[in-house]
C-alpha cells in the first residue's frame, strides 16, 4: 500500500468526499464558519491528546532501562536502610533496658538519700535535745561537765555521721540522675534517627511504588519496531493517522468556509494573481494580497531558484511562511538568497556530501567576500545551501575525513524514525508554502 493510500484510505469516505463535498445553493455563512473554527480546534486538541500521549509511551519505552537500573538502585537502598533499621531498633531496645535499670538505680539513690535525709533530722533532733537539756540545768552542767562534754562530743558526732551519709547519698543521687538524662537525650537522639529512617524508607517505597508502575507501563507497551519505507510508517498507527487527517481536512474545510464565505471577494483577488503572475505593474501591497489569497486555496508552488525574483517581485521580507528546499546540496546559497529573505521558516533537505554544484564564482573570491562583510559566522562561505544550513546547526557531526559538519539530520537518521518528528504534522496556512 503506497504511503498516500496509507495515509488516507481508511478515512476518504468520511472526510474527503463528505466533509468537503460543495452541495449546490450552500454557501458560506457565520455559523458555518464558526462550526468550521471549532472543528478544526477540536481536531487539532485531539491530535494534540494523541501525540502528547504517544511521546510519552515513546519517552517511557526509551527509558525502559533506566527506570530498571533506578529500580535496583532504589531496592538496594531500601534494603540498606532496612537493614539499618532492624539494627538500630535492637540497638533501641537494648538501650531502653539500659535506661530502665538506670531507673531502678535512680529509685534506689532516691530511698537511701531520702533514708539518710531522715537519720540525719533524727540525729540533728537528738543534738537539740541534748543540748536544751544541758542549757536548761546549767549547775548539773556544771558539776558534771566531763559528763556534759562525751554527751555533746557523742551527739554532734552521731550528727556528723549523719550528714556526711546524707551528702554522699545526695551526690550518688545526682550522678546517678545526671546519667539518667543522658539515656534520655541518647534515647530521644535514637528515637528522632529512627523515624528518620522509617520516613526515607516510607519515601523510597513510594518511589519504588511509582517506578513499579512506569516499569509495568512500559512492559505493556506494545510498540512497533521503528521502520520506515518509501511506502509504509510502521509507527503510525491508525488511531494517530485519523486524528492528524482530520486536522488537514478540518483545515481545509476552514478554508473552504472562507472562500465560500467571500466567494466573489476570492474571485476577485484570483483573477488578480493571475494577472500579477503576468504582468509587474502592481503596486507591492496588491502582490501581497495577491499571492496570500493565491496561498489560502492552493498552499503549495513549485518554483526554482532561477524564477523566484521574477514571481515574487515586490514580495517584501518575511512575508511569506515556509519555504522548503529540496536537494539543497545541489542548491548554490547566494541562488536561494532571494527566496530565504522572503520566507519567516525554511526547511533545507539535501546530502552535503554528494556531488557539489556549479559555482562560477572562485571559492576563494566567496570567502574573501564573506570575510569583508564579517559573515563567516554565518557559514556564508558554504559550498552548498545544506552545508549553509548544517553550519548554523548546534546538534550534528563532525566528519573527519573532509572536515565536514553534518547536521543533526545526517548525523542521525534514527530521529526520522521517531514518531515525534518535527515536521510530521503539517497543514496549510494563509502565508502558504513554497517548495
Amino acid at each position: 500500500m503506497s504511503n498516500k493510500n496509507r495515509f488516507l484510505w481508511p478515512f476518504k469516505n468520511e472526510f474527503i468526499y463528505k466533509s468537503l463535498r460543495y452541495r449546490p445553493g450552500e454557501r458560506g455563512s457565520r455559523t458555518n464558519w464558526a462550526k468550521a473554527r471549532n472543528d478544526f480546534n477540536a481536531a487539532l486538541k485531539k491530535e494534540e491528546s494523541i501525540r502528547a500521549r504517544k511521546i510519552a509511551q515513546y519517552n517511557l519505552m526509551r527509558s525502559y532501562s533506566d527506570l530498571c537500573n533506578h529500580r535496583s538502585d532504589l531496592s538496594a537502598e531500601l534494603k540498606t536502610l532496612n537493614e539499618q533499621l532492624h539494627g538500630m531498633k535492637a540497638s533501641r531496645s537494648r538501650y531502653v533496658g539500659q535506661v530502665q535499670s538506670m531507673e531502678r538505680q535512680m529509685s534506689d539513690a532516691v530511698r537511701a538519700a531520702n533514708n539518710a535525709r531522715a537519720v540525719w533530722e533524727q540525729a540533728d533532733g537528738i543534738c537539740q535535745v541534748h543540748l536544751s537539756y544541758w542549757k536548761a540545768h546549767p549547775l548539773r552542767s556544771f558539776f558534771h561537765s566531763r559528763e556534759r562534754q562525751q554527751d555533746e562530743l557523742q551527739v554532734r558526732t552521731d550528727l556528723e555521721q549523719a550528714r556526711r551519709a546524707k551528702q554522699h547519698f545526695d551526690e550518688q543521687a545526682s550522678r546517678v540522675h545526671q546519667r539518667l538524662q543522658s539515656f534520655y537525650g541518647g534515647l530521644e537522639v535514637g528515637d528522632r534517627k529512627l523515624g528518620e529512617c522509617q520516613t526515607q524508607i516510607a519515601t523510597l517505597n513510594k518511589q519504588l511504588a511509582a517506578l513499579e508502575q512506569q516499569v509495568a507501563e512500559a512492559e505493556q507497551i506494545q510498540w512497533p519496531r521503528p521502520d520506515i519505507g518509501d511506502d509504509h510508517v510502521a509507527w503510525m498507527d491508525q488511531e494517530w493517522s485519523k486524528a492528524r487527517t482530520e486536522v488537514y481536512i478540518k483545515a481545509l474545510a476552514l478554508h473552504q468556509q472562507a472562500v465560500m464565505g467571500d466567494a466573489h471577494q476570492f474571485m476577485c483577488n484570483l483573477s488578480l494573481a493571475c494577472a500579477v503572475m503576468q504582468s509587474n505593474g502592481f503596486t507591492d501591497d496588491e502582490r501581497l494580497v495577491a499571492w496570500q489569497t493565491f496561498f489560502l486555496v492552493i498552499p503549495v508552488v513549485s518554483s526554482s531558484f532561477a524564477s523566484t525574483s521574477r514571481m515574487f517581485s515586490g514580495i517584501g521580507k518575511e512575508a511569506l511562511g515556509w519555504a522548503i528546499v529540496d536537494e539543497a546540496g545541489q542548491a548554490l546559497p547566494q541562488a536561494a538568497a532571494g527566496l530565504l529573505q522572503r520566507v519567516k521558516h525554511a526547511v533545507a533537505v539535501g546530502d552535503p556530501l554528494q556531488l557539489q554544484p556549479v559555482d562560477t564564482m572562485p571559492k576563494p573570491m566567496r570567502e574573501l567576500l564573506a570575510s569583508t562583510h564579517h559573515l563567516q559566522h554565518l557559514g556564508l562561505e558554504s559550498e552548498n545551501m545544506q552545508a549553509l544550513v548544517d553550519y548554523q546547526t548546534p546538534c550534528g557531526l563532525l566528519d573527519e575525513t573532509d572536515d565536514h559538519w553534518l547536521g543533526c539530520l545526517w548525523w542521525s537518521i534514527g530521529a526520522v524514525m521517531n514518531p515525534c518528528f518535527p515536521y510530521a504534522t503539517i497543514w496549510p496556512t494563509p502565508a502558504g508554502w513554497c517548495v
